[in-house]
């Protein structure tokens, strides 16, 4: 994906160019990748040089456009295939872009590239590999690289928007990065499924409004991101609250419950504004709250597996529940607490196949044993399904009947 090497103006350089010429200076100085760096632009009657190249002064531009150059003139950074998408200047340098007039990156308070830094701070990507779903400008993954990430894989689904990518100086090249950015052209709905499990030590999740892209906000979705996320692995979830006056949805709420069922662990977090409301990180598994911006978007979401139980050795205590046949196989299903501190615990239940402890109170290392599936109780629900591959828990001795999870 080669970047394409132009200038790009907005209305105010363009007038900046002109009255520097018609003052009669020889050269203006100024930014014409968007503030990536200050040069020195070399003015003549008819035409100005930028980088060893001439270009003539530009008509007549429009505000919060910017403008490139097409090979015969400057031209609209935009595309139209059914949907307007456009570059689109912000006062921090760092440009936003637009479908159909909706700006797609928080702008108002900061840059887009620092609501990005301060998301990304929070899977703490330095020496680990991500996944990046929806790449979009490419901010997410710069500000990983940035960090030390030792691999991204990001996913963008638009062509046009990989176009815009090649236009803006802030947008990371694939090519520049050792090879640490990997950038896909597909939808990350259906290339998820060919992903290997366990293959992300985090990921970032930000796609585009829920009543555009539902299918990146289903459990079937959520399910993937379990699947493909290491134990341990955190992921970020920016969403929005959609008509949420009008129509009375919670959608990150609604997106919450979603993910718990995918066994994850969720945490809202918003900036505190006036009639917000937050839920509070529950320990030890939530590195902290997140502060969003209050503009578009109001929700941002921060989901850790429930796999970063794998942060200490548990020690665990079971109880016997039935034995079963499933596939052909004897299994018994077992309730078990967990417990992290005498403050920090969780009741589940697990299959697992014979043989096992076949009475409380007899010891077996625990990690011998595959867990198909476990997932934090507060209900007291039982979940009982057939053993298959998934992490350890770790190891302890059996200490005899805990207190059972009610069916």
């Amino acid at each position: 994906m080669p970047r394409i090497a132009t200038p790009l103006l907005t209305r105010p350089l363009g007038e900046a160019l002109l009255a520097a010429r018609d003052a009669g200076h020889a050269t203006w100085q100024g930014s014409l990748d968007l503030d990536r760096r200050r040069e020195t632009i070399a003015l003549a009657a008819d035409h100005w040089t930028w980088r060893g190249t001439d270009y003539p002064y530009p008509g007549k531009l429009k505000d919060r456009t910017l403008y490139w150059w097409d090979g015969d003139a400057f031209a609209p950074v935009s595309r139209y295939a059914g949907k307007l998408i456009k570059l689109v200047p912000t006062a921090w340098g760092v440009p936003t872009f637009e479908i159909d007039g909706i700006k797609m990156l928080p702008t108002a308070k900061e840059s887009p590239l620092m609501d990005a830094r301060r998301k990304v701070a929070l899977v703490q990507p330095t020496g680990k590999t991500v996944l990046d779903t929806c790449g979009g400008l490419g901010y997410f993954a710069a500000c990983c690289l940035d960090a030390g990430v030792a691999a991204i894989q990001s996913f963008e689904k638009n062509a046009d928007v990989l176009w815009l990518r090649r236009l803006n100086p802030w947008s990371p090249d694939p090519d520049e990065n050792g090879g640490r950015l990997r950038l896909t052209h597909a939808d990350v709905s259906r290339a998820i499924t060919t992903l290997p499990d366990a293959a992300f030590d985090a990921a970032l999740h930000d796609p585009p409004r829920f009543g555009i892209a539902g299918e990146l906000y289903a459990l079937a979705f959520y399910q993937q991101l379990a699947r493909v996320l290491r134990r341990g692995g955190r992921l970020f979830h920016y969403t929005g609250s959609p008509n949420k006056l009008t129509s009375g949805r919670d959608v990150p709420r609604e997106v919450a419950r979603r993910l718990q069922a995918a066994g994850f662990k969720a945490e809202l977090a918003l900036d505190g504004g006036a009639g917000d409301e937050a839920l509070s990180p529950t320990p030890p598994c939530t590195p902290g709250s997140a502060r969003a911006e209050r503009a578009q978007r109001t929700f941002a979401m921060l989901f850790l597996a429930v796999s970063c139980l794998a942060f200490s050795t548990p020690s665990w205590t079971w109880n016997a529940s039935s034995i079963r046949t499933c596939g052909g196989a004897d299994v018994r299903t077992w309730v078990l607490r967990v417990s992290f501190s005498p403050l920090v615990a969780f009741s589940t239940t697990l299959s697992a196949a014979l043989p096992f402890p076949a009475a409380p109170g007899s010891a077996a290392p625990f990690s011998t044993t595959r867990v198909s599936r476990y997932s934090p109780s507060t209900s007291g629900s039982v979940t009982s399904i057939c053993p298959g591959p998934a992490a350890r828990l770790g190891n302890g001795a059996a200490t005899g009947a805990t207190r059972p999870v009610a069916a």
